[in-house]
């Protein structure tokens, strides 16, 4: 296979969350493509910099570009017209887990809505297919995902109330592994999504969640601690809390 087919290749068939993308796609020998492709192979590389941490799309701060260089990438600002022509164009024509990171870019760029839409239904498709099989590289995957979809849930004005209803329906699913669940349960807390009204009946519900028949204490005590938090939202006594608390010290000790 050709030097400029593998690289066409490599970005149809590429994962959104490939921690390898970036050093393939420097891998790639840029005397074997034709200069276009030796172009666009500089914006994806580029491109591919840019991760999802903290429910934002920031990028590795240094890089390595196609002439084997090592670069210093501080913010969107680091392609030109021409990159953000390139980037507009395999938005409207790839179909590759990619579009959602241009879709992202593209949003940074110009805050159009019909980007940001494009980002936000993406990233919850990704969502709803992760929430069907919770595995490890899953959960990996999960808690860079979630927080995202809710910061542009609140950019997106006309998003907040499918993502607010989004994170109840994931709150009182009931399969829902703990781990998973507490994920959510730290946005519910911190977002202006939610009124004082929203979290009535909460501390009751995720109490009864708890997992004491394998002993979790590390998952046990995060939900715990979240609960100190949620009992204020709710005006109740923290009695409970604090007495589950060292139930679940007790536990760890003897079980």
């Amino acid at each position: 296979m050709s030097e400029n087919l593998s690289f066409k290749d490599l970005l149809e068939n590429a994962d959104l969350h490939n921690t390898e993308l970036h050093r393939q796609l420097a891998s790639i020998k840029s005397d074997n493509l034709q200069e276009q492709d030796r172009e666009s192979l500089g914006t994806e590389i580029k491109c591919s910099t840019f991760y999802l941490k903290d429910g934002l799309l920031n990028p590795v701060k240094e890089v390595i570009d196609k002439m084997q260089n090592a670069k210093i990438i501080t913010d969107i600002s680091v392609f030109d017209e021409q990159e953000w022509n390139y980037i507009e164009e395999r938005y409207n024509t790839t179909e590759s887990l990619l579009k959602i990171r241009y879709a992202h870019l593209l949003w940074l760029k110009k805050k159009h809505s019909g980007y940001g839409h494009t980002a936000f239904d993406h990233y919850k498709i990704l969502l709803d297919k992760l929430l069907k099989n919770y595995t490890n590289e899953g959960f990996r995957t999960y808690i860079k995902i979630l927080p995202t979809v809710h910061n542009l849930s609140l950019a997106l004005k006309d998003k907040r109330k499918e993502f607010k209803q989004f994170l109840l329906d994931l709150f009182y699913a009931p399969n829902v592994p703990l781990v998973w669940l507490n994920v959510a349960f730290n946005i519910i807390l911190d977002s202006s999504l939610f009124s004082k009204d929203d979290y009535k009946g909460m501390t009751f519900y995720i109490l009864g969640r708890l997992n004491w028949k394998t002993n979790d204490y590390f998952t046990n005590n995060l939900i715990l601690q979240n609960c100190l938090r949620l009992v204020q939202k709710e005006a109740l006594k923290p009695y409970q809390v604090y007495e589950l608390l060292g139930e679940n010290e007790y536990r760890s000790i003897v079980f």
